[in-house]
């Protein structure tokens, strides 16, 4: 994100960035996300609102956190899809 922000590569990010400036600009970021995290918390403010404006009496009022998607964890595999990955290879060798 450094890079976006220098309007230069990555390889030359590093090279003109040193470790304590690094370290600030993630800092800063917690407290003002870059705009593509930023965007995403928007929108899971507006959910939110939503939420907890519907719902019914009793129920908990929804956090933040249930409508921020973390990319990370959702572009990981499955157990059961790493289980089948894993069978298909072992599979593959038993054939030869």
């Amino acid at each position: 994100m450094i890079a976006e922000e220098m309007h230069c590569t990555v390889t030359e990010a590093k090279m003109r960035v040193t470790p304590q400036e690094f370290i600030d600009k993630v800092e800063y970021w917690k407290i003002s996300p870059p705009l593509k995290n930023h965007i995403n918390i928007c929108m899971a403010q507006i959910a939110q609102t939503i939420a907890n404006v519907n719902r019914g009496k009793g129920q908990r009022a929804k956090k933040l956190s249930d409508f921020i998607i973390d990319y990370k964890k959702a572009l990981l595999p499955t157990r059961s899809q790493l289980v089948g990955k894993i069978k298909n290879i072992l599979g593959g060798l038993g054939k030869r």
